[in-house]
């Protein structure tokens, strides 16, 4: 299956770097890089809607954000998904998540499949 997540960090200029966690698995470990042309220019809520598609409010509009994806094979039940700073700093979080392109209820980084 299919699992994207939304990765939204606010303090996105130094370029921190992130894990993402799936059931406790390291997925990832990057830099939160913004391309050039838009790094110190944030995206308004409306460009985010507009690019993504949206159908929610992004927290803030300083926030820029990554969708990370990959194909996983998740077992049946309750799975854990976990996104962290390397350095503890700044704070990252996750957005909407999706299984096969349909949005799954993700509470507190725990959904069913």
């Amino acid at each position: 299956m299919f699992l994207t997540c939304e990765i939204f960090c606010e303090d996105y200029v130094k370029e921190p770097s992130y894990r993402l966690y799936i059931n406790d698995e390291l997925m990832v470990e990057r830099d939160f890089v913004i391309p050039s042309d838009i790094q110190f220019r944030p995206r308004t809520v409306l460009e985010t809607i507009m690019l993504t598609g949206a159908d929610f409010v992004v927290p803030s509009d300083i926030y820029s954000h990554y969708e990370f994806g990959a194909d996983l094979d998740l077992p049946d039940g309750t799975n854990t998904i976990a996104v962290e700073s390397v350095k503890g700093t700044p704070e990252f979080i996750l957005g909407v998540v999706t299984i096969n392109n349909k949005k799954t209820s993700c509470t507190n980084g725990k959904f069913m499949i």
